[in-house]
């Protein structure tokens, strides 16, 4: 995983103690599905516009995108984002 991702899951689980905290396991078990998913099938997700290499995949039941790109031997989870935020650039 991507350094700010721990920073991403961070901020949301905190953000859903304080909201909806009977939201927190069921979002990370999506989360960890999402994860596993994308693991054995690495490249069913579209890639986006910020560059051919990064893809997205949208959870089913929660408004958040897991942004990802192949590595030579691993797949690579960049950011966990809302969706009604600001789209992501990449870190730019």
């Amino acid at each position: 995983m991507h350094p700010g991702v721990h920073s991403d899951l961070e901020s949301i689980l905190d953000w859903l103690n304080s909201e909806r905290p009977g939201a927190v396991e069921p979002l990370l078990r999506q989360i960890d599905e999402a994860v596993a998913r994308i693991a054995i099938w690495p490249r069913l997700a579209p890639s986006v516009e910020l560059g051919n290499e990064v893809r997205v995949v949208t959870l089913a039941h929660y408004p958040y995108r897991i942004f990802y790109r192949l590595a030579p031997d691993a797949v690579e989870i960049l950011h966990i984002r809302h969706t009604s935020r600001t789209p992501w650039e990449g870190g730019r």
